[in-house]
């Protein structure tokens, strides 16, 4: 299923192949941790999840460009989150960017004072901006899952009523699987239409509701993602929930 959409998507870091990072769970854990720094620094900054995503997957991608133990993953991190907020238009000051960032890494020291250490954090930042945006060939703005999301979700609610839909929870854990999802890596080797549609799919197992589709030729899934069987969206979603056990 990801096959043909992340060879041409998706450039894979030397001696790590594609399918080691959708099966193997021995590089998620960086992944994880470094997602949960730029998720909470994001959060702190009051930065939206797409934002939030933005900056992951900016990593993400950066990641499969480079040999990241070149460099320091924090300092790629806080340059993700503060280039990501300029590509949402929701920029913010580099100041705020790498104090809040570094108030969550160093949680037991005191807010970081604008000096000389400062502004060599800050030279390192703006200077690794410029060095990732090469890199990437200043193309940023790869598509995220969150407007197919939007636009999948809402669909469904027409489809079900409003009643039924109303009382479910499908919507809340829907927003919060993506960000979840974002974390890692192989959101990029796979259509943003897919992902979306598989975390609508396990939201609504979780959920126990039935899709109508008395009439139709197709299951739902089929009319967002064509191509998509069952058990690729079963397969998916047990990647999903593997990221709880991480």
């Amino acid at each position: 299923m990801a096959d043909d959409y992340n060879k041409s998507k998706v450039a894979t870091k030397v001696g790590i192949s594609v399918q080691q990072l959708i099966e193997s769970k021995d590089y998620w854990s960086e992944y994880v941790k470094i997602g949960k720094f730029i998720a909470e620094s994001g959060i702190k900054l009051k930065l939206g999840s797409v934002a939030i995503a933005r900056a992951a997957t900016i990593y993400h991608r950066f990641y499969f460009l480079c040999d990241i133990s070149q460099f320091d993953r924090h300092l790629v991190a806080v340059t993700c989150l503060y280039l990501a907020a300029k590509v949402e238009d929701t920029p913010r000051r580099a100041r705020d960017v790498i104090t809040t960032s570094y108030k969550v890494l160093h949680r037991e020291k005191a807010i970081l004072k604008v000096d000389d250490f400062y502004w060599q954090l800050r030279d390192s930042v703006v200077k690794f901006e410029l060095f990732m945006l090469r890199m990437l060939k200043f193309d940023v703005s790869s598509e995220l899952p969150h407007k197919y999301l939007l636009h999948y979700l809402k669909s469904l609610q027409d489809w079900c009523g409003e009643l039924n839909w109303a009382t479910s929870s499908i919507n809340q854990l829907c927003w919060q699987l993506l960000q979840d999802v974002s974390l890692l890596p192989f959101i990029l080797l796979y259509p943003p239409s897919v992902i979306a549609t598989a975390i609508i799919y396990l939201a609504v197992k979780c959920n126990n509701v039935d899709i109508p589709d008395e009439g139709s030729t197709k299951h739902w899934w089929n009319v967002f993602s064509p191509n998509l069987t069952e058990v690729d969206l079963q397969r998916l979603c047990c990647k999903f929930m593997e990221l709880y056990d991480t």
